[in-house]
């Protein structure tokens, strides 16, 4: 398996998508010591995501100058809209790409399956289908 670091864009997408929806997400203050509803903490939570995937990319390409250069990206988060589909997509691709040594024992990478799993409940939520469904019967 190769790994790679995601687009900007892929956790600019998934940051943005838990800023609007953050009343979804109010547990991730308690797990992360990041507030998603403050506007003001969504560049730690991004620079987070993004030091997480650059943590499995070190561990997976052991290379010196690939580690040094790791260390040398900077990472800015700017908002970037998608519908909640594509932000599921993103947030699978980054966990597929965070799959390597420690990183998927890790804390955060723990908190974005859960992510994963609350922003497909809330796909499958906002469905007619599932309005239409019975309930328990």
């Amino acid at each position: 398996m190769s790994a790679f670091i995601v687009s900007s864009d892929c956790i600019n997408s998934i940051v943005t998508y838990l800023h609007k929806e953050s009343d979804r997400f109010d547990w991730l203050t308690e797990r992360t010591k990041i507030n998603v509803a403050a506007k003001s903490d969504l560049p730690r939570m991004a620079s987070a995501l993004h030091q997480l995937n650059c943590e499995a990319i070190g561990q997976r390409y052991t290379s010196v100058v690939l580690r040094s250069d790791l260390k040398g990206q900077h990472f800015y988060f700017r908002p970037v809209e998608r519908p909640a589909i594509a932000v599921y997509k993103a947030v699978s691709c980054l966990l597929y790409q965070c799959m390597e040594g420690d990183v998927p024992e890790q804390d955060l990478y723990q908190v974005l399956e859960l992510i994963s799993h609350r922003i497909a409940m809330n796909i499958v939520e906002a469905l007619p289908e599932y309005d239409a469904a019975p309930w328990g019967d």
